[in-house]
């Protein structure tokens, strides 16, 4: 499904010459509201609206003997530009009209939103916005950060943390609840309509997955009554609640590697992991006390580990701790020799973050992420100082992707055309044309 490119379609029909080609409903719609607006066509302004209606309700009719009817209402329009061109639509009206797409796996999709999301996504997430890379750095965008992005969303929808599609499973089984379901043969059903009992809905199996006759469901998308079918004791295989083992293969194909493995594990495994995060707590114990002293008096990780290796632990720990007390009676004098307010708040604030600490957890904590924050590279004098007011102080760079609610308010902006079409065709305007 695409939008009318004779470039873009002559590749896929190249590429794949099995496949069926379908044009996006939006597109259509988007190019015939410009068609209309168009000084050439000659088409007044009272008229575009009626005539854009007209073509929408053939577009989306479900009913393949209204939308023709409809159709050839709109060929003998007497506008003769007009009548024209919805003749040549006419031609390639099982490309556009929703009618002829029953049979066909769309889930309910009749516009190509979810190519043009994945392309924002690769915009925004993964080239940060920015329209310039060699070509060396956009090989490395996509096989590191478009992949790990793909890997974040797979883990997040296998560990039940996106809970959408559950949602609406449940509204689904609430409405389906008092459906009847006959069945004729193993690949059609019969389900009763949820306002009027004496309906039926057809359900069959095309290409393993159902297909309901209903308007909601034509195209594969899973509807109400393919959950009734379900809800009966039938095994179906369009359902939008996944199983666990499902979900565990999410896992798999995120990690490479077993997804969600039982808590039972081998003793030998859990010593070693323990004995391994020990071992990285009190390196990074030693770290922290080392960056505390004197740039000259100060013992480089060889000679640590040598020294722990011929000594032990013990006497190189007091000795770091005795540096540490004599850092704090130093401290301790500088605020005696000055008092004063600004002394005061600085004390209070370190005092606050000693506080905190009252583990060795809390104490590699206090050295990661408060010490090390001073560290920072930050930007450049000349950035900072073309950023507008009250949008940040500091030496920080700005946050990457498009610009925040906060920092759009101080852009004196031109006012640009609304680019919803549905609000450009409900108060007869152009449409603002992007792309």
């Amino acid at each position: 499904m695409t939008d009318d490119s004779s470039a873009e379609r002559q590749a896929l029909k190249a590429a794949f010459p099995a496949s069926t080609l379908l044009l996006c409903a939006f597109h259509v719609c988007q190019a015939l509201w410009r068609w209309l607006w168009e000084s050439k066509h000659q088409i007044e302004k009272s008229e575009r609206q009626a005539k854009m209606l007209k073509f929408r309700t053939v577009l989306f009719s479900h009913d393949e003997e209204e939308a023709k009817r409809g159709m050839d209402e709109l060929c003998n329009d007497d506008h003769e530009q007009f009548s024209k061109h919805m003749k040549s639509l006419r031609c390639r009206m099982n490309e556009w009209a929703i009618c002829y797409r029953q049979t066909y796996s769309t889930y309910g999709h009749n516009t190509n939103n979810i190519i043009e999301s994945s392309i924002r996504i690769f915009k925004d997430v993964v080239l940060e916005r920015c329209k310039a890379f060699n070509a060396a750095a956009l090989v490395d965008f996509i096989f590191k950060v478009l992949e790990n992005y793909h890997k974040r969303r797979l883990i997040k929808f296998a560990s039940y943390r996106i809970t959408k599609p559950e949602i609406q499973y449940n509204s689904f089984c609430n409405k389906a609840n008092a459906l009847k379901v006959i069945q004729i043969d193993n690949t059609s059903y019969e389900v009763s309509s949820h306002s009027n009992n004496d309906i039926y809905y057809t359900v069959k199996v095309y290409d393993v997955f159902e297909h309901c006759e209903c308007a909601f469901g034509q195209g594969g998308k899973f509807c109400k009554h393919i959950c009734a079918i379900q809800l009966n004791g039938f095994n179906i295989e369009n359902v939008v609640n996944l199983s666990m083992k499902h979900r565990i293969e999410l896992g798999n194909l995120a990690l490479d590697h077993t997804f969600m493995e039982p808590m039972d594990l081998a003793n030998d495994i859990v010593s070693t992991n323990n004995s391994k995060e020990k071992k990285t707590s009190e390196e990074n114990m030693s770290t922290f006390f080392n960056s505390m002293l004197p740039a000259d008096a100060r013992i480089t990780e060889h000679e640590t580990q040598n020294n722990m290796e011929n000594n032990g632990y013990e006497q190189h720990l007091n000795l770091e701790i005795n540096v540490l007390q004599n850092n704090i009676d130093r401290i301790k004098n500088i605020a005696q020799s000055n008092p004063n307010s600004l002394m005061l708040k600085n004390i209070k604030q370190f005092n606050k973050q000693l506080e905190k600490i009252t583990s060795l957890s809390d104490l590699v904590d206090f050295n990661f992420n408060k010490l090390r924050r001073a560290n920072l590279i930050g930007t450049q004098p000349t950035s900072r100082s073309r950023r507008k007011r009250l949008i940040t102080s500091g030496a920080k760079r700005i946050q990457a992707g498009r610009p925040s609610s906060k920092e759009q308010n101080f852009k004196q902006r031109k006012k640009q055309k609304v680019r919803s079409l549905g609000k450009n065709l409900l108060n007869n305007l152009p449409h603002a044309k992007s792309h």
